[in-house]
């Protein structure tokens, strides 16, 4: 983890009687001796979220019936879950998987193009895929795990997810067009993910700008790393331009004075 504000902490593996518990949480009836919850504690080995997340999908398959198909990783325990969602539900969510981890509702009201959100927002919250977070300015939903989002985008044929991610930009810009010159960084992401390089080459330059303006030069190179990317594929001019500008910012974001400056 290379983040200078995080810790990684290493945590052990539930125990037997733990992980039981967690399966029990989701699955009241099972018992330790069945063949069936053998199975799931095996299969996790004390994994608390590869527990819960393969106790919902023998859930979902109809209980001891399941065992035949107990994936073996917890992408596949997603997948399979995502799979025996109804058509569309398994839409809004990844429809949601385009949006980020956490988004606010308005964004996929804004998205969807079918009816009765509201109904299929609770049956995902419902089955845990996402929770929804009150309290701020806006409603936003939550994916529960990371990972359930982004196995909910891979789920997504390679031209439908560019189109969502072109009209996930779009609509960020058009629900917030003051808040453009914030937002140029996931503008960028969503452009650069929809394949519409001169429009991610603009914002990558424009979050690049204002990286580099507040002094946060790494931030900055990432960005005009991003921009030179998009606009070569665009065979767009500013390539040359930004190439130059990479030297200098490099310089400024990995030379450090060896010893702190004296104060007086």
């Amino acid at each position: 983890m290379d983040k200078s504000y995080a810790t990684q902490l290493s945590l052990a593996r539930l125990t037997a009687r733990d992980s039981l518990s967690v399966v029990r949480s989701v699955l009241p009836q099972v018992t330790p001796e069945e063949a069936l919850t053998r199975l799931i504690l095996d299969k996790a080995e004390g994994n608390p979220f590869f527990l819960e997340e393969l106790a919902r999908a023998v859930g979902d398959g109809g209980g001891a019936t399941a065992e035949l198909a107990v994936p073996d990783t917890v992408h596949g325990v997603l997948t399979a879950r995502i799979d025996r969602l109804a058509e569309t539900p398994k839409r809004v969510l990844q429809t949601a998987s385009i949006l980020g981890r956490e988004f606010p509702r308005r964004l996929l009201e804004a998205l969807w193009d079918g009816r009765a959100l509201d109904e299929h927002l609770h049956e995902l919250t419902r089955q845990e895929f996402l929770y929804e977070r009150s309290g701020g300015d806006e409603v936003a939903y939550v994916f529960k795990h990371a990972l359930t989002q982004d196995v909910a985008e891979a789920t997504i044929l390679a031209p439908r997810r560019r189109e969502l991610h072109r009209r996930a930009a779009d609509a960020l810009a058009a629900l917030d067009p003051e808040r453009v010159r914030e937002l140029a960084p996931l503008l960028a992401h969503h452009y650069n993910r929809a394949e519409a390089w001169s429009l991610a080459c603009d914002y990558a330059t424009r979050a690049a700008e204002a990286a580099s303006a507040a002094c946060a030069n790494r931030e900055a190179l990432e960005r005009y790393d991003q921009a030179i990317t998009a606009s070569t594929r665009a065979a767009v001019p500013p390539a040359a331009e930004l190439g130059c500008m990479r030297p200098a910012l490099m310089c400024t974001a990995f030379s450090a004075p060896s010893s702190p400056p004296a104060l007086i």
